[in-house]
Order: structure tokens, then sequence, then C-alpha cells
């Protein structure tokens, strides 16, 4: 029994010195200008193994060098008092994870010096644009804060510093710390920040989940940005994921799954329409003419459909007629292709000389040119449908954005409207092209017809420049 009692004896002195020396600690750095001598006070408790696993010691060494990193002249001699700091309270953390003695001490003299360093010198490099010194600094910032605003022990409701967060994630975007930023800007998309300033924020994660293909994530961050901010244009980053990550094939299913379901808006049939006008290279060097004048229909059908759910899209009715003017095109050449074909077949065509032969030659020839002149015949039905078409939509581009502010001077022009001037510069080239044609079909057969082709060609001419 004596032992035991010896031994806690000994407990208790080793207790009651190192309480002792602590209490030293305290009375030191309340003075003045003594850190210095704070700091070999507690390296003489800290030389101690048994000082080495109790939290106290690294409690303190946290506070000594955050303050000594805190004054400029003790700063530039002891240029690793932050990191001496940060190593020594994640020392701390781990030895006392609730931070109870933190919080019964009122020691949070050290956490705040750090958060205000790092804070400080994340300003400092930002505004000096080195970004990844920001990035470090504005990630101690975010750490310390946490700890602050976590605890309460601040003055402050808030659950944590959105500026620091916010500049974590701006440092770490201009640093291409991509999966850094995305980290912090999801914690501020999470916890519903939705300042009008912080769409850039969602876009930029919706962006990185494209490049990545990250469907789960991308789909759970559109949700909430659509939620977040309904006014902005969500659809294209949607169509955006598509268009990187599906195969031509899954874009078709996903286009005629959609259709079936009566999900698509406008803008979606408009992003479906690009699809299938924009086919990779790799793709269509695998088709024939005719799936490629297949995609052509589907997407001329898209179009169609984006302008019946908006009338007033000028795009959309521009791009709808240049499917119909350049499937015109596919179909004038094969007419000169069959032209070409009848000629070169007259041209080697050799009379037969046998009178009895010569009738049922003769019948022949005439069958095999008729055949040739019947498959441009049976191509003027389409082509005036194409024809029609084209100047239909092209027109109904070109009256929509005609009178649109801006457009016509091309000053202080939105991206979509930068989009819109170029259609309606073109569409009148368009229709021009397309009235010559009409008019000139029309010449010598319906002189009324061909009047006011006519009139429209030189309306549409005269608006060239």
């Amino acid at each position: 029994m004596k032992k035991i009692v010896v031994l806690s004896l000994l407990a208790l002195t080793f207790q009651i010195t190192k309480a002792q020396d602590f209490k030293k600690l305290e009375i030191i750095t309340a003075l003045p200008g003594k850190l210095e001598d704070a700091k070999t006070e507690l390296d003489k408790i800290m030389a101690d193994p048994k000082a080495q696993v109790k939290p106290d010691g690294y409690l303190w060494k946290a506070k000594i060098y955050s303050s000594m990193n805190a004054d400029a002249k003790l700063q530039a001699k002891y240029p690793d008092a932050f990191k001496i700091a940060d190593e020594a309270f994640t020392k701390y953390v781990e030895l006392d994870p609730s931070l109870k003695l933190l919080k019964e001490k009122n020691q949070a003299e050290a956490a705040t010096n750090l958060y205000s360093s790092a804070y400080k010198d994340g300003v400092r490099t930002f505004n000096n644009k080195v970004w990844d010194s920001a990035a470090v600094y504005f990630n101690y910032a975010v750490k310390y804060s946490d700890i602050l605003f976590s605890n309460k022990l601040l003055k402050s409701d808030a659950p944590f510093d959105t500026t620091a967060i916010l500049y974590a994630g701006y440092s770490a975007q201009n640093a291409q710390k991509v999966d850094d930023a995305v980290k912090f800007y999801t914690r501020l998309i999470n916890a519903n920040v939705k300042d009008a300033g912080f769409t850039e924020l969602y876009k930029y994660v919706l962006l990185q989940y494209i490049k990545k293909n990250n469907k789960a994530e991308f789909d759970k961050y559109l949700a909430i940005s659509k939620k977040a901010f309904p006014k902005e244009e969500w659809d294209d980053y949607e169509a955006e994921f598509i268009n990187k990550n599906f195969s031509l094939a899954d874009k078709v299913a996903a286009y005629e799954k959609e259709v079936a379901a009566g999900t698509l808006t406008a803008a979606k049939y408009s992003q479906y329409a690009d699809v299938f006008v924009n086919i990779p290279k790799e793709d269509k060097d695998k088709m024939d003419s005719l799936t490629l004048i297949g995609y052509q229909f589907k997407a001329l059908d898209a179009y169609k459909k984006a302008c019946e759910l908006d009338p007033n899209d000028g795009i959309a009715h521009f791009n709808a007629g240049i499917i119909y003017y350049n499937l015109y095109g596919v179909y004038e050449d094969r007419v000169a292709e069959n032209k070409r074909a009848l000629r070169d077949f007259v041209a080697a065509h050799v009379v037969e000389k046998d009178p009895k032969k010569k009738p049922a030659a003769e019948t022949k020839y005439k069958e095999q040119v008729d055949a040739l002149k019947k498959l441009n015949t049976d191509l003027e039905k389409p082509m005036t449908e194409m024809a029609d078409g084209g100047i239909s939509y092209i027109e109904k581009s070109y009256t929509i954005l005609k009178d649109k502010p801006n457009l016509a001077n091309g000053k202080d022009l939105t991206e979509k409207e930068k989009v819109e001037r170029v259609c309606l510069r073109k569409s009148v080239d368009i229709l021009a092209n397309m009235y010559a044609v009409k008019r000139d079909k029309a010449a010598g057969k319906d002189p009324k017809a061909y009047d006011a082709y006519d009139a429209k060609y030189k309306l549409y001419d005269s608006l060239h420049k």
C-alpha cells in the first residue's frame, strides 16, 4: 500500500508542478514584450516527456507562437512561427478533440491569431494575384474560422465565415486547383448561399462535373441551381453534359425519351437539334449519305418544335430555315447529277442501224431517257417544299429580329444578341438568293409569280449591306 501511496503523491506533485508552470506562463504572456521569455519557459516544460502527451503544452505553444507570428519583429526573427503554431494547435486538437481545455480556459487566442494572420495574408497575396499562396492562406483561414464559429468562440451567430470560404474557392480556382475550388463552392451551395453574385459559383461546379462526367453530382447540383436561380438558363449546362459525355446513340435515346415524356422546352429542343446538326466527324465517317440526311430531318423537326413552343425565337427559326435551305441544296445537287447522267447517256447513245432491231432499241432508249428525266421530276416536289420551308422560317426570323434594339448597330451586345445579329445579316442574303431562284423558275411560265418573287428579291438584295 505504501508504494501505491508514494506513486500517487508523486503524480500529484507532478500535476501541481505543471499547473504552477502554466500559471507562470499566464503571468509572463500577460506582460508586454515577454513572448520570447514565455517561449523559453515553455521549452523547459515541453522537454519533459510527460508534458508531451498532454494537451495543455500544445495549446500554450500554439498561443505563444501564433502571438509571435502576429508581431512583425518577432515574425521576422521566427519566420516559421505560423507553421509551428499550426502544428501545435493540430496536435492539441488531436489530444483534446472536444476542445474542452480551450473552452474552459477561454484559450481561443491561438485560433483567433492563426485565423486573423491567415486571412490577412490571404487578402495580401490574393490582391497581388499570387494564387497558390492565397489558396494556402485562405485554406488556413477556413480551418481556424470553422473552429471559432462552430464552437461559438466569436460574437457571431453565423455558422461559418462565408467570405473566407468564398475566397478560398476563388484562390483555388485561379490556382487551377479544381477539386479544392469545387469543395469550397459546394460547401456554400449546400448551405443555400445564393446571393445574386454567386451564380458563377454554381456554374463553375456544374462545368467541373461535366468535365469529370460525374452525372450523379451534376444532376444533384443542377437541381439545386435551378431552385436557387430559377431565371437562369440552366438547360444549356444539361445540354453540354449530354454533348460532352453521351455517344450519338445515347443522345438520340435521351432525346426520344424526353419527347415521349413531354419534358422538352423550346431551349432543349434547340439544343438537341444542335446535337443532330453538329455530328462529330468520327460518327459522320461511319454513316452513309441517307443516314446523314436523316439526322438533318431529325434536327429540322426539333427546331420546328422549338419554334412552336417559342414563336419569338429568331435563332431557332433561322436554324430551321437553314436546314431547309441546306436540304434544298442536297436535292439541287441530285438534280445536277441526274442531268449530267442524262447528258452522258444521250451522248453515248448509238443509233441502231438494223431496221429490224431499231424499233425495239429506240423504245428501250426512250424508256431509259424517260426514267432519267423522271428522277428530276420526282425531285421537284421535295425541292419546292425545301425552298418554301427555308423562305418561310428565315423570313420569320428576319421579321422577329429586324426591329430588335442594338442589333442594327452591333454595340453592347450580349452573347445571344451577337448570334441574333449574325442570323439577321445572313437572313437577307439567303432570302435574296432563294427569291431569285423562285423568280427564275417562274420566268416564262407565271408572270404574276415572277413579279412577286422579283419584288421580294429586290427588297432583300437592297438590305444586303
